[in-house]
């Protein structure tokens, strides 16, 4: 058990294990070499407006490990069929807390409690929103009976992933989200460092 910090006094934080999905790599030294070699993750993509435009894709290869080593995913949450973002959040997270040397997911079994979470997103999954809106689009025209919704809609939420991946891994302390554009990451990593300088966690996933 740690105790709280005196007065004045910061604890020290460190970064122990990193996690990466983009479409220059998936994995911290991928990512770093390709932006060496000043690699660009634009490729031509049918994003199906009609005609392929450029767009930062990640790469089938990943999707098509990442799909075979989280098979049960889509069992356990079925909107990660249409947003891969939960596939890439799930495979980040884990190759963080693996690189900063816990056993997955058995360490977290007996020690949760002091674990949290600051894994936020800036506007929430759009596909499951776009896929909500075209099921009640499609069954307004075609007068057949609206599919429910709610669950897609659901998963939607900024803090979805957060919350998806605190109980994947069992963690026990909080779980926070915040939203702030293209700055949520950054904010993400200063929200979990001042809940460790604070003493309210030993362990933050924040991203």
């Amino acid at each position: 058990m740690t105790a709280p910090p005196l007065a004045n006094q910061r604890i020290p934080v460190a970064i122990t294990g990193i996690g990466v999905v983009s479409p220059i790599g998936w994995d911290a030294n991928q990512v770093v070499k390709a932006l060496r070699s000043r690699e660009c993750g634009l490729r031509p993509q049918d994003v199906g407006i009609g005609t392929e435009i450029l767009f930062g894709a990640i790469p089938k290869s990943f999707r098509d490990e990442a799909e075979r080593l989280f098979k049960d995913l889509v069992e356990v949450l079925p909107a990660a069929e249409i947003d891969p973002g939960f596939l890439y959040g799930t495979w980040a997270c884990e190759q963080a807390l693996r690189e900063a040397g816990f056993d997955v997911p058995t360490y977290f079994q007996t020690t949760a409690w002091r674990i949290a979470s600051t894994v936020s997103s800036s506007k929430g999954f759009l596909r499951c929103y776009l896929k909500a809106h075209e099921s009640l689009y499609t069954s307004a025209s075609s007068s057949t009976v609206a599919p429910a919704v709610g669950t897609l809609v659901g998963s939607f939420r900024a803090d979805e992933l957060g919350m998806f991946v605190a109980r994947r891994f069992r963690f026990g302390g909080a779980v926070l989200s915040t939203s702030a554009a293209c700055a949520t990451g950054l904010n993400s990593v200063i929200l979990g460092a001042n809940l460790i300088q604070d003493g309210l966690a030993d362990v933050v996933l924040a991203g």
